[in-house]
């Protein structure tokens, strides 16, 4: 079971552009929770040419009692930025998060994906995930942001 993942630019970040990076369902299991694994989806705007230019996608797994996933999502209208917040259930900590914005990678780009601390007295940011795209494109599109709970 997936709790978390994280994409990673290569050698020369001013090159990519950070589209999508979320937890995924496959064929691996017969339910459609996205637990399986973790997908990653940038814009890639170099020539080609830049040596150690790379795009990595990382994953953390668990076992035993299996987390809570939750998701929320909002539109971002064209040429707009928004956000959304998906929360955990009470007494289960956020674990990880990502992000997923419709549309072509080059049409928008992520500038917060993070844990947030909302809800509860305590200052640790584990209440659930906070994501934030801007829609650099012509249509509206869709913010969904995904909390791992533990």
């Amino acid at each position: 079971m997936v709790s978390g993942g994280v994409v990673y630019n290569g050698a020369h970040p001013e090159n990519f552009t950070l589209n999508s990076s979320n937890p995924v369902d496959d064929v691996s299991d017969l339910d459609t929770i996205r637990d399986d694994g973790w997908r990653g989806r940038v814009y890639y705007t170099g020539d080609g040419a830049e040596a150690g230019d790379s795009v990595s996608v990382f994953l953390w797994c668990l076992s035993g009692v299996r987390p809570a996933y939750r998701k929320a999502a909002v539109t971002v209208p064209a040429g707009e930025s928004a956000g959304v917040r998906a929360f955990c259930p009470v007494g289960r900590p956020v674990l990880g998060g990502g992000v997923r914005v419709s549309g072509a990678g080059s049409a928008s780009h992520v500038i917060n994906s993070r844990p947030i601390d909302t809800r509860d007295s305590g200052t640790v940011p584990d209440d659930g995930w906070r994501g934030a795209a801007t829609n650099t494109s012509d249509q509206d599109l869709t913010l969904t942001v995904h909390a791992v709970c533990r």
